[in-house]
Protein backbone atom coordinates (compact mmCIF):
# COMPACT_ATOMS: atom_id res chain seq x y z
CA UNK A 1 0.00 0.00 0.00
CA UNK A 2 2.92 2.55 0.89
CA UNK A 3 4.63 1.56 -2.79
CA UNK A 4 1.19 2.04 -4.11
CA UNK A 5 1.05 5.88 -2.57
CA UNK A 6 4.39 6.60 -3.93
CA UNK A 7 4.56 5.03 -7.25
CA UNK A 8 1.14 4.95 -8.89
CA UNK A 9 -0.88 7.70 -7.09
CA UNK A 10 2.23 10.10 -7.61
CA UNK A 11 2.44 9.29 -11.19
CA UNK A 12 -1.14 9.75 -11.53
CA UNK A 13 -1.37 13.51 -9.81
CA UNK A 14 1.67 14.41 -12.58
CA UNK A 15 -0.14 12.64 -15.27
CA UNK A 16 -3.52 14.70 -14.36
CA UNK A 17 -1.54 18.11 -13.68
CA UNK A 18 -0.06 17.49 -17.06
CA UNK A 19 -3.38 16.98 -18.67
CA UNK A 20 -4.36 19.97 -16.80
CA UNK A 21 -1.97 22.20 -18.54
CA UNK A 22 -1.72 20.98 -21.76
CA UNK A 23 -5.52 21.07 -22.82
CA UNK A 24 -8.28 22.01 -20.34
CA UNK A 25 -8.60 23.72 -16.97
CA UNK A 26 -10.04 23.44 -13.18
CA UNK A 27 -12.89 25.63 -12.87
CA UNK A 28 -12.50 25.85 -9.53
CA UNK A 29 -8.80 26.40 -9.20
CA UNK A 30 -9.48 29.35 -12.11
CA UNK A 31 -12.04 31.02 -9.95
CA UNK A 32 -10.20 30.90 -6.59
CA UNK A 33 -6.49 30.12 -7.34
CA UNK A 34 -5.16 30.84 -3.56
CA UNK A 35 -8.36 29.33 -1.77
CA UNK A 36 -7.74 27.08 0.92
CA UNK A 37 -9.38 24.42 2.49
CA UNK A 38 -11.87 23.80 0.31
CA UNK A 39 -12.74 20.33 0.22
CA UNK A 40 -15.06 17.78 -1.30
CA UNK A 41 -14.18 14.12 0.21
CA UNK A 42 -14.17 13.47 3.97
CA UNK A 43 -13.28 10.51 5.54
CA UNK A 44 -16.83 9.15 7.06
CA UNK A 45 -14.97 6.25 9.49
CA UNK A 46 -13.14 8.95 11.13
CA UNK A 47 -15.43 11.76 10.75
CA UNK A 48 -13.56 14.11 8.54
CA UNK A 49 -15.89 16.69 7.98
CA UNK A 50 -16.76 17.96 11.25
CA UNK A 51 -13.14 19.55 11.28
CA UNK A 52 -13.42 19.94 7.09
CA UNK A 53 -10.54 17.66 7.02
CA UNK A 54 -10.60 16.52 3.65
CA UNK A 55 -9.37 16.15 -0.04
CA UNK A 56 -10.74 17.89 -3.22
CA UNK A 57 -10.87 15.02 -5.74
CA UNK A 58 -14.19 16.31 -7.77
CA UNK A 59 -13.69 18.74 -10.55
CA UNK A 60 -15.45 20.22 -13.45
CA UNK A 61 -13.30 20.43 -16.33
CA UNK A 62 -13.72 22.81 -19.60
CA UNK A 63 -11.03 23.40 -22.62
CA UNK A 64 -8.67 26.17 -22.01
CA UNK A 65 -10.66 27.92 -25.28
CA UNK A 66 -13.73 28.12 -23.19
CA UNK A 67 -12.05 28.86 -19.79
CA UNK A 68 -13.29 33.20 -20.52
CA UNK A 69 -17.02 32.08 -20.23
CA UNK A 70 -17.05 30.46 -16.48
CA UNK A 71 -18.97 32.75 -13.87
CA UNK A 72 -19.02 31.12 -10.86
CA UNK A 73 -18.41 27.75 -8.50
CA UNK A 74 -18.89 26.33 -5.23
CA UNK A 75 -18.51 23.44 -3.15
CA UNK A 76 -21.94 22.55 -1.88
CA UNK A 77 -19.75 20.88 1.90
CA UNK A 78 -23.41 21.38 3.53
CA UNK A 79 -25.15 18.74 1.09
CA UNK A 80 -24.72 15.35 3.53
CA UNK A 81 -25.55 11.51 2.93
CA UNK A 82 -22.10 10.46 1.49
CA UNK A 83 -18.25 10.87 1.70
CA UNK A 84 -18.28 13.44 -1.13
CA UNK A 85 -20.10 16.62 -1.79
CA UNK A 86 -21.36 18.13 -4.99
CA UNK A 87 -19.41 20.92 -6.64
CA UNK A 88 -21.22 22.92 -8.89
CA UNK A 89 -19.97 25.57 -11.93
CA UNK A 90 -21.98 27.82 -14.28
CA UNK A 91 -20.63 28.59 -17.54
CA UNK A 92 -22.15 31.44 -19.85
CA UNK A 93 -22.42 29.71 -22.97
CA UNK A 94 -23.81 31.78 -26.20
CA UNK A 95 -24.17 30.73 -29.41
CA UNK A 96 -24.61 27.14 -28.80
CA UNK A 97 -26.96 25.18 -31.38
CA UNK A 98 -28.88 21.50 -30.22
CA UNK A 99 -27.33 18.99 -31.93
CA UNK A 100 -28.39 15.54 -32.42
CA UNK A 101 -25.47 13.85 -32.19
CA UNK A 102 -23.11 12.81 -29.04
CA UNK A 103 -19.65 14.70 -28.90
CA UNK A 104 -17.01 12.00 -29.43
CA UNK A 105 -14.98 12.74 -26.09
CA UNK A 106 -18.37 11.86 -24.22
CA UNK A 107 -17.42 8.92 -21.77
CA UNK A 108 -20.13 6.93 -22.76
CA UNK A 109 -17.49 5.99 -25.78
CA UNK A 110 -14.83 5.15 -23.39
CA UNK A 111 -13.99 1.47 -23.41
CA UNK A 112 -14.11 0.90 -19.76
CA UNK A 113 -17.16 2.31 -19.27
CA UNK A 114 -19.09 0.78 -22.45
CA UNK A 115 -21.96 -0.73 -21.38
CA UNK A 116 -21.52 -0.29 -17.82
CA UNK A 117 -23.23 2.51 -16.77
CA UNK A 118 -26.25 2.51 -14.96
CA UNK A 119 -29.01 4.44 -13.45
CA UNK A 120 -30.38 4.74 -9.87
CA UNK A 121 -33.22 2.82 -11.11
CA UNK A 122 -31.41 -0.67 -11.73
CA UNK A 123 -28.83 0.07 -8.69
CA UNK A 124 -32.64 0.04 -6.81
CA UNK A 125 -33.84 -2.88 -8.26
CA UNK A 126 -34.11 -6.38 -6.42
CA UNK A 127 -31.44 -8.66 -6.78
CA UNK A 128 -31.99 -11.71 -9.02
CA UNK A 129 -31.32 -15.29 -6.83
CA UNK A 130 -30.60 -18.20 -8.25
CA UNK A 131 -33.34 -21.76 -8.04
CA UNK A 132 -31.21 -22.97 -5.16
CA UNK A 133 -31.40 -19.62 -3.54
CA UNK A 134 -34.88 -19.88 -3.65
CA UNK A 135 -36.01 -23.23 -2.40
CA UNK A 136 -33.32 -22.48 0.14
CA UNK A 137 -35.06 -19.40 1.08
CA UNK A 138 -38.17 -20.84 0.84
CA UNK A 139 -37.63 -23.60 2.63
CA UNK A 140 -36.25 -21.89 5.49
CA UNK A 141 -39.66 -19.78 6.00
CA UNK A 142 -41.69 -23.18 6.11
CA UNK A 143 -39.35 -24.37 9.44
CA UNK A 144 -40.91 -23.08 12.77
CA UNK A 145 -39.29 -22.75 15.49
CA UNK A 146 -39.74 -25.89 18.14
CA UNK A 147 -41.57 -24.77 21.19
CA UNK A 148 -40.73 -25.99 24.88
CA UNK A 149 -43.06 -28.85 25.74
CA UNK A 150 -44.39 -29.45 28.90
CA UNK A 151 -41.74 -32.42 29.28
CA UNK A 152 -38.76 -29.97 29.21
CA UNK A 153 -36.50 -29.93 31.97
CA UNK A 154 -37.00 -26.94 34.14
CA UNK A 155 -34.08 -25.35 35.85
CA UNK A 156 -34.57 -24.45 40.01
CA UNK A 157 -32.15 -22.44 41.82
CA UNK A 158 -32.22 -22.70 45.39
CA UNK A 159 -33.55 -19.08 47.53
CA UNK A 160 -33.30 -18.66 51.84
CA UNK A 161 -36.95 -19.64 51.95
CA UNK A 162 -36.22 -23.44 49.93
CA UNK A 163 -32.77 -24.07 52.39
CA UNK A 164 -35.03 -23.25 55.25
CA UNK A 165 -37.88 -25.01 54.42
CA UNK A 166 -35.58 -28.00 53.49
CA UNK A 167 -33.57 -27.45 57.03
CA UNK A 168 -36.62 -27.94 59.04
CA UNK A 169 -38.16 -30.77 57.26
CA UNK A 170 -34.50 -32.44 57.49
CA UNK A 171 -34.63 -31.98 61.55
CA UNK A 172 -37.82 -33.35 61.55
CA UNK A 173 -36.63 -36.49 60.21
CA UNK A 174 -33.30 -36.53 62.03
CA UNK A 175 -34.35 -34.52 65.42
CA UNK A 176 -30.69 -35.42 67.06
CA UNK A 177 -28.91 -32.67 64.60
CA UNK A 178 -28.58 -29.78 66.39
CA UNK A 179 -30.09 -26.65 63.99
CA UNK A 180 -27.74 -24.27 65.90
CA UNK A 181 -24.50 -25.99 65.03
CA UNK A 182 -22.89 -23.98 62.55
CA UNK A 183 -21.27 -26.80 60.41
CA UNK A 184 -24.27 -28.41 59.89
CA UNK A 185 -26.36 -25.22 58.40
CA UNK A 186 -26.84 -25.15 54.85
CA UNK A 187 -24.48 -22.48 52.81
CA UNK A 188 -25.56 -20.98 49.92
CA UNK A 189 -22.26 -20.61 47.56
CA UNK A 190 -22.89 -18.19 44.22
CA UNK A 191 -22.20 -19.50 40.88
CA UNK A 192 -19.00 -19.23 40.18
CA UNK A 193 -16.53 -20.60 36.87
CA UNK A 194 -13.06 -21.63 37.22
CA UNK A 195 -12.68 -19.70 40.56
CA UNK A 196 -14.26 -16.41 38.99
CA UNK A 197 -17.34 -14.91 40.69
CA UNK A 198 -20.37 -14.04 38.71
CA UNK A 199 -20.23 -10.80 39.94
CA UNK A 200 -16.83 -9.98 38.29
CA UNK A 201 -17.67 -11.72 34.81
CA UNK A 202 -20.50 -9.08 34.78
CA UNK A 203 -19.00 -5.92 35.51
CA UNK A 204 -18.44 -5.65 31.93
CA UNK A 205 -15.17 -3.82 30.23
CA UNK A 206 -13.30 -1.46 32.40
CA UNK A 207 -13.30 2.27 32.28
CA UNK A 208 -11.18 3.95 29.46
CA UNK A 209 -8.61 5.77 29.89
CA UNK A 210 -8.38 9.69 29.77
CA UNK A 211 -7.19 10.94 26.19
CA UNK A 212 -3.46 12.83 26.98
CA UNK A 213 -4.76 15.77 24.95
CA UNK A 214 -8.05 16.73 26.11
CA UNK A 215 -8.53 14.73 29.13
CA UNK A 216 -11.85 13.37 28.02
CA UNK A 217 -12.61 9.59 27.72
CA UNK A 218 -11.36 8.03 24.93
CA UNK A 219 -12.87 5.50 22.45
CA UNK A 220 -12.18 1.49 22.07
CA UNK A 221 -11.28 0.38 18.75
CA UNK A 222 -10.32 -2.88 17.00
CA UNK A 223 -7.36 -3.41 14.81
CA UNK A 224 -8.85 -4.44 11.43
CA UNK A 225 -5.87 -4.36 9.28
CA UNK A 226 -4.22 -7.65 8.21
CA UNK A 227 -0.68 -7.82 10.42
CA UNK A 228 0.23 -9.33 13.86
CA UNK A 229 -1.88 -6.66 15.79
CA UNK A 230 -4.88 -8.01 14.01
CA UNK A 231 -8.18 -8.02 15.79
CA UNK A 232 -6.24 -6.64 18.94
CA UNK A 233 -7.92 -3.92 20.94
CA UNK A 234 -6.35 -0.14 21.82
CA UNK A 235 -7.91 3.28 23.05
CA UNK A 236 -7.40 6.53 21.11
CA UNK A 237 -8.77 10.08 21.45
CA UNK A 238 -12.53 9.65 20.53
CA UNK A 239 -12.22 13.14 19.04
CA UNK A 240 -12.96 13.64 15.30
CA UNK A 241 -9.76 13.92 13.29
CA UNK A 242 -8.65 17.27 11.65
CA UNK A 243 -5.46 19.27 11.37
CA UNK A 244 -3.13 18.91 14.06
CA UNK A 245 -3.31 23.14 14.95
CA UNK A 246 -6.77 22.38 15.92
CA UNK A 247 -7.85 22.13 19.44
CA UNK A 248 -11.13 20.17 18.69
CA UNK A 249 -9.33 17.71 16.75
CA UNK A 250 -8.25 14.26 17.53
CA UNK A 251 -5.01 14.00 19.64
CA UNK A 252 -2.56 11.50 19.48
CA UNK A 253 -3.46 9.43 22.17
CA UNK A 254 -2.72 5.74 22.01
CA UNK A 255 -2.92 2.89 24.21
CA UNK A 256 -3.27 -0.72 24.03
CA UNK A 257 -6.46 -2.52 25.50
CA UNK A 258 -4.82 -5.17 28.29
CA UNK A 259 -8.05 -7.31 30.05
CA UNK A 260 -8.04 -7.28 33.42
Amino acid sequence: KQWYQRRVRAADKVLFRSFLNDSVVDTFRHLYPDKMESYTCWNTKLNGRANNYGTRIDYILISKSNSTLIKSGSILSDVTGSDHCPYVTEVAFSGILESDKVPDECTLFYPELRGTQTNLTAMLQKRKSGPEMEINSFSSLQKKPKLATKTQTKLKFATKSSVSTMSTKILKLHPKISSESPENKPKIQSINSNGVSAKSLLKGLPKPPLCSGHQLKSSLKTVVKEGPNFGRRFYCCSLSIGPSSSKSARCNFFQWFEKG
